[in-house]
């Protein structure tokens, strides 16, 4: 049995940043089996953290999730500091855990990295400390799209390049492209029409009145959950994670990487193979 204790005044608030820590405790513990959440009374502060916890882990709104701890527990998130504090949580996390940034060209990668780190839980954040969320997820699913299931060598390869942990030598550099299978010619030519298709876009990622439009606007598409929503909605739909990708490309100002820091790159990893071969 474990015990955590957080210092949260009567009938008081907290802030977003304890609220989210606080909630990432309780995940990590429903892993681990049962968990209780009580406070003095059982009804303010336990309340905010069941209804945070609703918000982040199964996207209630900020008013179902008061609503549904209401319904179990009748009088329970009291005061007005208690919804007021339960409906930024709600704000926040739509405005600041999309999978997909709102607008395009406004967002550094180095602030989306940090804010993937604070919204996703311990074990994720570690996970994909390097790379967003979303882009691993989609080009996960693209790769099935591409080369069918695959056998676990080749699938636990393909893990290692996306965790960055594959080492930088002359075997991996001059094999590396034939351990995946070589797609069909019918889907390399169904590769570039929808390549075509987003281009033509422009970075549009869907047309607005189209159903798939809808589902990504209305907040359901988030850090925390993208790997199953992409499952759950793009999965063999080629066209909808290319778009996906681009879509998050887009989004970030522009240089993602300033040109210094890749060309330094480059010149480490050539010192790195000269260093190998030899």
């Amino acid at each position: 049995m474990e015990f955590y204790n957080f210092v949260w005044p009567d009938f008081g608030a907290l802030g977003i940043d304890i609220l989210l820590d606080i909630v990432k405790v309780v995940h990590c513990s429903l892993r681990q089996g049962k968990v209780a959440i009580h406070c003095h009374a059982g009804l303010g502060r336990t309340g905010v953290v069941i209804a945070a916890y609703m918000i982040w882990a199964e996207h209630f709104t900020y008013t179902e999730a008061i609503s549904r701890v209401r319904t179990a527990r009748p009088n329970s998130v009291q005061s007005r500091k208690q919804i007021r504090m339960v409906k930024d949580f709600g704000m926040f996390l739509e405005k600041h855990g999309a999978a997909l940034p709102h607008e395009a060209g406004m967002v550094h990668l180095n602030d989306y990295m940090h804010m993937q780190v604070k919204i996703l839980s311990s074990s994720q954040a570690r996970k994909y400390h390097h790379i967003p969320k979303v882009l691993h997820a989609a080009m996960e699913e693209l790769l099935l799209v591409v080369h069918g299931e695959l056998d676990g060598r080749t699938r636990q390869w393909i893990t290692n390049v996306l965790k960055c942990t594959s080492k930088i030598d002359r075997e991996f550099l001059e094999r590396w492209p034939a351990r995946l299978p070589i797609p069909s010619k019918v889907k390399s030519q169904e590769i570039d029409i929808c390549i075509c298709g987003v281009m033509e876009n422009c970075g549009e990622i869907l047309d607005s009145s189209c159903k798939d439009a809808k589902i990504i606007k209305n907040g359901a598409f988030q850090m925390n959950n993208c790997t199953k929503f992409i499952r759950n909605n793009f999965r063999g739909n080629m066209l909808l994670l290319l778009r996906t990708l681009d879509q998050l490309m887009n989004s970030f100002i522009k240089p993602i990487i300033p040109k210094e820091e890749i060309l330094g790159d480059l010149r480490r990893n050539n010192q790195h193979a000269v260093c190998c071969i030899n």
